[in-house]
């Protein structure tokens, strides 16, 4: 590998002041009384029907509050939702680490299970702009929202192996290179880094952080 340094960020309570940039969305959307019955009866059994067998689909993958809502619909209500709560969302501190990274000359990237179609948005209110981006995508048939994902859900080992491949396609340095984040879940990715840094962890990671000397930073 070539001496090329990255800076890889998760977002959800590593970038944001908030737990899950989704479920923030999700109470504005019910504050709106803009889901309706039927898309909580949907969520609600696609919950059920996987979470003994797959809990991280039941609970992570479950996009069934959106199903048969039109596209345009939703992105004028993530209009007024950034509208209200988007510059609260990610702290200066945040802000100011990305563009360190990027004055350094490292290449930025972007893995969060969040919804592109709210990452964007956010990100653009912002001002911050990330070399690569990487989301989850919601499937469209039609014009409206299946409630289905569409390709990947960057969430645990999914971060693991995207990180594994851009290492290869971009070149960069896994041992010189720095990668932030605030959960559990992000520790197979972490430890690949030279540079783990734990960001707002949660109680486990809190724990491997402490136990393998890795630096703790908190933003909010």
């Amino acid at each position: 590998m070539s001496g090329k340094i990255a800076a890889v960020f998760d977002l959800d309570q590593t970038l944001t002041s908030v737990r899950s940039l989704e479920s923030s969305f999700i109470m504005f959307l019910l504050r709106k009384r803009q889901i309706g019955i039927m898309n909580l009866l949907h969520s609600a059994d696609f919950f059920l029907r996987n979470i003994w067998r797959d809990p991280v689909k039941a609970k992570k993958r479950n996009k069934m509050y959106l199903k048969d809502v039109p596209q345009a619909e939703i992105e004028q209500l993530s209009q007024s939702f950034f509208s209200l709560q988007g510059h609260g969302l990610i702290p200066g501190k945040s802000i100011s680490l990305v563009n360190c990274h990027k004055r350094l000359g490292h290449l930025t990237i972007l893995i969060t299970g969040s919804p592109e179609i709210l990452v964007r948005p956010l990100l653009a209110q912002c001002g911050l702009h990330f070399d690569h981006l990487y989301a989850t995508r919601l499937k469209v048939t039609g014009d409206r929202y299946s409630g289905d994902i569409e390709g990947n859900h960057y969430y645990g080992i999914e971060k693991e192996r995207l990180v594994r491949k851009l290492e290869s396609e971009l070149g960069f340095s896994l041992r010189n290179s720095f990668c932030y984040a605030d959960s559990e879940s992000d520790i197979p990715m972490m430890s690949l880094f030279g540079n783990p840094i734990a960001v707002n962890p949660d109680k486990a990671l809190r724990k491997k952080s402490l136990r393998s000397d890795w630096q703790i930073l908190a933003t909010t």
